[in-house]
């Protein structure tokens, strides 16, 4: 065989040897990319703080019913309202707490095409693509265990809600100025108030470990995100 034969096989054999290790980098790079985008919103749902909602007890009232807050008046009626607010804080505590697991599951079940491209189309791309296919899902377990723990505060609002409307009827009977009535049922307004906020701060926790430095070479799966290029 000529030697310029030999040559050309040789090169055609490194050429395809190339290849296939180019591409198999290259699928072992976006399986570990895929990777490292379910476990950074796995961390980020670990990472949000049980007690978000502690400093916000004044938004767990819809609008029409803030007319409570403002009723000193009548007697133990304000300290009432603070123990039913607990209540429904506590609620919003255990559900983030059992978060977690459901934010896994619904994880488990999102499709990664084209992993880089969605690493870099953000630093919460990670949660925006969970939300996109599994929001829906997602949102449904939530709802689920938080309708579960806020069962028990539902007898304390209907009790606000007896003691608000003798009070009522009370002020009536004296040609005293009339109060606003209130009749809401609380329930939809706080399930999408703590799913509203929940989503964002999981999406922002994505971003704060996205962007938070690591040691190179430390071997956190974090690295990944703070590639060159990336």
């Amino acid at each position: 065989m000529k030697r310029s034969s030999i040559c050309a096989l040789l090169l055609l054999l490194v050429l395809l040897v190339g290849c296939s290790s180019t591409k198999q980098r290259q699928e072992v790079d976006e399986t570990a990319v895929e990777q490292a985008l379910i476990s950074v919103v796995e961390l980020a749902s670990q990472s949000v703080d049980a007690n978000l909602f502690s400093s916000m007890g004044q938004r767990i009232l819809p609008a029409e019913a803030i007319v409570l807050s403002q009723r000193s008046e009548i007697p133990l009626f304000l300290e009432r309202l603070d123990h039913y607010t607990a209540e429904v804080l506590q609620a919003y505590r255990q559900t983030i707490l059992e978060a977690p697991a459901l934010v896994s599951e619904s994880l488990a079940r999102v499709v990664w095409i084209e992993s880089p491209k969605i690493l870099q189309a953000g630093n919460q791309s990670a949660t925006d693509q969970l939300l996109k296919q599994q929001g829906p899902a997602l949102r449904k377990s939530l709802e689920s265990v938080l309708r579960r723990e806020l069962a028990s505060s539902r007898q304390d609002w209907d009790m606000l809600l007896d003691r608000y409307s003798i009070w009522q009827r009370g002020t009536a009977t004296w040609t005293l100025p009339a109060l606003t009535e209130v009749t809401i049922d609380p329930l939809e307004h706080q399930i999408e108030f703590f799913l509203s906020v929940y989503l964002r701060q999981l999406a922002f926790q994505e971003q704060q470990l996205r962007t938070t430095p690591v040691i190179r070479g430390s071997g956190s799966f974090l690295e990944i995100f703070q590639q060159e290029g990336r």
